[in-house]
This record gives C-alpha cells, sequence and structure tokens, in this order.
C-alpha cells in the first residue's frame, strides 16, 4: 500500500513540477482569467498524458466541437 501511494505522489508531483517552471518562465499572468485558464490547460494536460492520451488530438477535438 506505501509504495502505490508513494507512486501516485510521485506522479502528482512531477506533473506539479512541470506547471511550476512554466509559470516562473511565463512570470505568470496578467489576469485572473488567464491563471484560470492556464490552471485548466495544465490539468487538462497533465491528466491526458498520465492516460496516455494525445493532447494535442484532445485539444483539437475540443475546439472544433465549440465552434460547429
Amino acid at each position: 500500500m506505501a509504495f502505490y501511494i508513494k507512486l501516485v505522489n510521485q506522479r502528482l508531483c512531477n506533473g506539479l513540477y512541470l506547471d511550476v517552471i512554466l509559470k516562473k518562465i511565463s512570470l505568470g499572468s496578467q489576469s485572473t482569467w488567464g491563471a484560470r485558464l492556464i490552471e485548466r490547460l495544465m490539468t487538462v494536460t497533465i491528466t491526458l498524458q498520465q492516460r496516455s492520451k494525445n493532447v494535442f488530438f484532445f485539444l483539437t477535438e475540443l475546439f472544433e466541437s465549440f465552434y460547429e
């Protein structure tokens, strides 16, 4: 059980690490709306990567269905 928890926490930390680096490089966001957008995109990206899904195809389908 402890081994499983450690793996889950390690995956979570790896995903959050990329988010922290992105925020440092981009110097944050200019607005609350921009901050929420980045949080949501990072959450979707990390979740899809953990499920071995293609992020680009998912976002393409999302935007195409939104504009139809």
